[in-house]
């Protein structure tokens, strides 16, 4: 893993940290792959394409409604 690819995820994953609670964080948005899973910048390019739902929604539990 890069530099810049780590850089990247920890970035990314704390900024939805404050809508979730420690637990459900540290469980399924800090942990950023599956241990045979590539390791590849993914979370800036998934937090673009899924920008338009920061208006209609107020935390990331509420997407699922």
């Amino acid at each position: 893993m890069t530099q810049t690819c780590l850089l990247e995820h920890i970035e990314y994953a704390y900024k939805v940290k404050k809508a979730l609670q420690d637990t459900l964080f540290r469980e399924y948005i800090l942990a950023y792959r599956i241990d045979e899973e590539p390791v590849k910048p993914w979370r800036k390019y998934l937090s673009q394409e899924f920008s338009w739902l920061k208006g209609k929604k107020n935390s990331p539990k509420e997407l699922n409604k």
